[in-house]
């Protein structure tokens, strides 16, 4: 074994999990799009949508700014790199409620877009991804080849707790949460005074359609390698402050380009924006299901 790869000597030099972020800045947009039946384009088999909480058609756009990254097998070898993502609410009978990802756009190639697609499955590609921020708001957004495909604009809003941050995002993204907003912000209370700390480190499942392309494959006749529904749970580690961002309606555009379609998306509202600062970790995952 090559300690430093983890891998046989003339293998693969992808590294498994776990991975470790410290310190990234992430700004979370939910958004709302007027087509919401077209969401349902982008599932794989054995996903559905799944919203409770929020009218049909909200997704979630981040642009996330990395400092520290680096894998468990390799903890002397610390990159930085800026990522966006755009997140469905989904269910699966095996998996429950989860976040799926049918689109993740980063600027750093190795380790990033390598491990994420290869291990985990993200559909990761290259981008530029400038994000730029001030005392009073910020700018982000995703260029794949010659195209701008993602723009998000904010200002900077208070800092909040964990039980304002829950009331103010349903506040602002449910129109039919009515009545139960009171009842939802005093139950946040009593749930963050009382239960230990470490019992406020969230689980996140994210569920990925990992497909690579096998030897014969062409574009016309797809054939795969590899086609499988995966799940892994991020794991929160710690929350270091969150920020209320003011946003327009207009906040988050999205622009169709050769690859990315996403005219399938517009018309779209931004609904609220919150930046977290924070330390998660993302552990090994699982083959949900072989498609």
């Amino acid at each position: 074994m090559n300690k430093s790869d983890c891998m046989p000597v003339g293998g693969s030099l992808i590294v498994p999990g776990p991975y470790y972020f410290k310190n990234l800045n992430m700004y979370a947009f939910f958004c709302r799009t007027a087509k919401p039946e077209n969401l349902k384009l982008f599932l794989p088999p054995g996903l559905r949508l799944w919203n409770p909480l929020f009218p049909k058609g909200v997704f979630l756009v981040t642009l996330v700014d990395y400092p520290q990254a680096w894998a468990e097998a390799r903890p002397e070898y610390v990159v930085d790199y800026r990522e966006a993502c755009i997140f469905f609410p989904v269910f699966h009978l095996k998996a429950g409620p989860a976040l799926y990802c049918p689109f993740i756009y980063l600027d750093n190639t190795i380790p990033g877009i390598s491990a994420g697609r290869e291990v985990y499955g993200f559909p990761k590609k290259p981008a530029a991804i400038p994000i730029k921020e001030t005392k009073t708001g910020g700018t982000g957004s995703v260029t794949e080849e010659k195209d701008m495909i993602l723009q998000a604009s904010w200002k900077l809003g208070p800092e909040l707790t964990m039980p304002e941050v829950m009331n103010q995002m349903v506040s602002s993204v449910s129109s039919r949460f009515g009545f139960m907003t009171n009842y939802l912000k005093e139950w946040m209370n009593l749930f963050d005074k009382y239960l230990p700390r470490k019992l406020l480190q969230p689980r996140v499942p994210v569920i990925n359609w990992k497909r690579i392309p096998a030897i014969n494959a062409t574009v016309k006749k797809p054939v795969w390698s590899v086609n499988e529904l995966t799940l892994t749970r991020f794991k929160i580690d710690n929350i270091h402050r969150h920020h209320k961002l003011i946003v327009k309606k207009d906040a988050v555009k999205l622009k169709k380009a050769a690859y990315a379609p996403f005219d399938k998306f517009n018309p779209i509202e931004t609904l609220f924006g919150l930046k977290i600062n924070l330390d998660f970790t993302l552990p090994t995952g699982k083959v949900l299901k072989k498609l």
